[in-house]
């Protein structure tokens, strides 16, 4: 069985505001070093590309109000 990793280049404009913690730099910087670290392992790592989700995903755990 393979571990799925899920990463878009699109994650690193994905930013909380200056200041936060949690940049978009993050997720580059966490690629590199999961792809260096992991290498040995990449036989069972399956990159998968997400796609965006729509409404009616968005509902499954979101309220209409909270999507609007």
């Amino acid at each position: 069985m393979k571990t799925a990793v899920l990463y878009n280049s699109q994650l690193e404009k994905y930013s909380f505001g200056k200041g936060h913690p949690f940049g978009g730099d993050r997720f580059s910087v966490f690629f590199k070093f999961f792809k260096t670290r992991f290498c040995p392992y990449k036989d069972q790592l399956e990159l998968i590309q997400p796609e965006p989700a729509d409404d009616k995903m968005l509902e499954l755990v979101h309220s209409r109000h909270y999507i609007q």
